[in-house]
C-alpha cells in the first residue's frame, strides 16, 4: 500500500499497470468527466489509501488541465435541479413495469442492436430524432439501459386524459408545449383536414388558435427541466421537427429552435459541452428501422 509521505514516484508507476499514454489517448468527453472517472481508473489498478489516491488524482488533474467542480458549482447545480425537475422525476428510479408493457417499450426495429452499440456508454447526452410517427416506443427501447426521458406533447398527450398522464409519468417522459408556427395559415387548415379523430383534431386546432392569439410555445420550463435532468447524468430525447403532420413527406422538415438553447444553458450551468446524438427512425415494407 502506498504511503502519503512516500517519495513521489513517476506517474505511470504510481497508478500501477496503467501507462501514462492511456490518459493521453483518453477521449475528450471521457476526460471531462473529471476526477471521479480518474478515481475509478486508479482504483482498478492499485490499492491506495485515501490520502495517496487523492495525491495521484491531484497530479493527474493538474497535468491534463481537467476542470474540477468546486463545492459552490455543485451546490448551484443541485439547486437548479431542485427547482426545475418535476416531483415525479426527482428520484432516479426504474420505469413502472405496467406502463412499459402498455406503451410497448420493446417495440422492434431493424438495426436496434447496431444503434445501441453506437450510443455513448453513459449519460448525459441529448438525442435528437425525426418525427414521422411512432418513434417514441422505438426510442424508449433504444434507451432502455439509461435513465432516459422522451419529450411528449403537453396538449396532445399529458392533457389528453388522467390515465394517459399517469402512463407518461410512469414512463418518465417530460411535457413539451407543441407548436405549429412553422406552418402558414393555409398549411394549418389543410393539416386540420388530415388529422384523424375529432378529439385529436380539436387538440391540433387548440394549438393553432393559441398561437394565433399570441400564445407562442416558448417552452422555458421544458428547457430548464431538460437541462436539469442532463446535469444529473440522465438522457433526454426530443423531436425538433415538432408535431406529426399526417402527410406523405418522407424527408426532414424545418426544425424548431430548442436544441441550441438547451446546449447553451447546459454549458452555462455545468461548464461542459453537451453531447448530442442524432437518431433517425423510418418505416419500410418490413417495419421500422433505426
Amino acid at each position: 500500500m502506498a504511503r502519503p509521505n512516500a517519495e513521489r514516484a513517476p506517474l505511470p508507476e504510481r497508478i500501477g499497470a496503467t501507462p501514462e499514454r492511456e490518459f493521453d489517448e483518453m477521449p475528450t468527453a471521457e476526460m471531462r468527466t473529471g476526477r471521479e472517472r480518474l478515481r475509478q481508473v486508479a482504483a482498478e489498478q492499485v490499492t491506495l489509501d485515501e490520502a495517496a489516491a487523492e495525491e495521484i488524482l491531484d497530479d493527474i488533474t493538474a497535468r491534463y488541465k481537467i476542470p474540477v467542480e468546486t463545492p459552490t458549482d455543485q451546490a448551484k447545480v443541485r439547486a437548479y435541479q431542485e427547482r426545475s425537475i418535476p416531483p415525479y422525476l426527482q428520484n432516479k428510479q426504474e420505469r413502472e413495469p405496467l406502463a412499459v408493457r402498455l406503451y410497448g417499450l420493446f417495440a422492434g426495429a431493424e438495426g436496434m442492436k447496431e444503434a445501441r452499440e453506437a450510443l455513448p456508454k453513459d449519460g448525459p447526452f441529448l438525442v435528437v430524432a425525426n418525427h414521422s410517427g411512432g418513434e417514441s416506443p422505438v426510442l424508449l427501447s433504444l434507451l432502455k439501459e439509461y435513465d432516459a426521458h422522451i419529450a411528449a406533447g403537453e396538449e396532445l398527450n399529458f392533457n389528453r386524459s388522467g390515465f394517459r398522464k399517469w402512463l407518461l409519468e410512469r414512463l418518465r417522459m417530460i411535457p413539451v408545449r407543441e407548436s405549429l408556427a412553422n406552418l402558414n395559415d393555409e398549411e394549418k387548415e389543410k393539416l386540420l383536414e388530415r388529422v384523424p379523430g375529432e378529439k385529436r383534431k380539436a387538440s391540433y386546432r387548440k394549438i393553432a388558435e393559441r398561437e394565433k392569439d399570441g400564445g407562442a410555445a416558448a417552452n422555458k420550463e421544458f428547457i430548464k427541466t431538460t437541462v436539469a435532468l442532463l446535469s444529473r447524468g440522465d438522457v433526454v430525447a426530443m423531436f425538433p421537427e415538432g408535431l406529426f403532420l399526417y402527410d406523405d413527406n418522407k424527408g426532414l422538415r424545418k426544425a424548431y429552435g430548442g436544441v441550441e438553447l438547451i446546449a447553451r444553458e447546459y454549458k452555462r450551468l455545468t461548464g461542459k459541452d453537451l453531447p448530442i446524438v442524432p437518431v433517425s427512425v423510418w418505416s419500410n415494407a418490413e417495419g421500422k428501422r433505426i
